[in-house]
């Protein structure tokens, strides 16, 4: 308790309530009401006007804080797992999401893109099952090794239209000593090489300066599909028409290219059908 200052002429006992000090309002008694006393530097004035602390940084704050961060943060993670994922998968979340009964189309999609903010605990399952995983896997951020097989990745060589044209007859064998690899992923069984665009009858599919992947194994004629031929001892790219009149077809923005007759089938050599076109920008 802080003890009042005697006043001259009066015992302390006999003084009058209304004289007695009064505690600063909002305070409590101790150290602090002390010093305040000491600091104002009068005896007479009995009330000091003693601001709360305010407290910055509090365990409350910071508690209700980490509270909207961190699932935020894990969500944000595990929009970043399932679309990776879905790339390993190569499935788009529309067509993960349809392969499962009971998981709406959009419910993948609408969870990626932000509108919606969890799964729900029935629908976890259906989740993992669209991903292929198990729930642990769907719950769990530790990174993970894929199963997921390596792509088989094939050299190809870049020849010339003049080499290519050598390799009409089904025995000729595809040259690789001496002319530039390429290396293509994921191109199935067949033997392959490279060709560059030259020319604007297929820019649609292929502008000029693109390099094609011809498979020579695969020679059987479908239409609308594309092809590289020799006709009349040279090469060229383009699409396969049949019927009564069969022709090749340019697929170009140039209207000066036109269709390639010929009288007879024997006229033409398939060389392969296009696989791929590349072309870097």
């Amino acid at each position: 308790m802080i003890e009042e200052a005697p006043i001259p002429g009066r015992p302390t006992a006999e003084r009058r309530k209304s004289e007695r000090p009064r505690k600063p309002k909002g305070t409590r008694n101790g150290d602090q009401v002390s010093n305040q006393l000491l600091l104002h530097g009068s005896t007479v004035s009995r009330e000091f006007p003693i601001r709360p602390i305010e407290m910055s940084g509090s365990s409350d704050w910071n508690s209700a804080d980490r509270r909207r961060i961190i699932p935020r943060m894990e969500n944000d993670e595990l929009r970043q797992r399932i679309k990776s994922r879905l790339a390993e998968l190569r499935l788009g979340p529309i067509e993960a999401a349809q392969a499962v009964p009971g998981l709406e189309r959009n419910y993948l999609s609408d969870y990626l893109a932000g509108r919606k903010k969890s799964f729900s605990s029935a629908k976890q399952p259906l989740v993992a099952r669209a991903l292929k995983w198990s729930i642990e896997d769907l719950l769990d951020a530790r990174p993970r090794v894929s199963n997921a097989p390596a792509p088989k990745i094939a050299m190809v060589p870049l020849l010339d239209n003049v080499t290519a044209g050598r390799l009409s007859s089904p025995a000729s064998q595809v040259p690789v000593d001496r002319v530039p690899l390429l290396a293509f992923a994921d191109l199935g069984r067949g033997e392959f090489f490279a060709l560059r665009v030259e020319g604007d009858s297929m820019d649609r599919f292929s502008p000029e300066g693109s390099i094609i992947v011809i498979n020579k194994s695969d020679r059987t004629l479908l239409n609308g599909k594309c092809y590289v031929f020799a006709v009349g001892g040279q090469t060229t790219y383009k699409m396969w028409q049949g019927g009564d009149t069969p022709f090749l077809a340019p697929h170009s923005t140039n209207p000066i290219n036109k269709p390639i007759f010929f009288k007879r089938k024997r006229d033409l050599e398939v060389i392969g059908r296009v696989k791929r076109t590349i072309l870097d920008l």
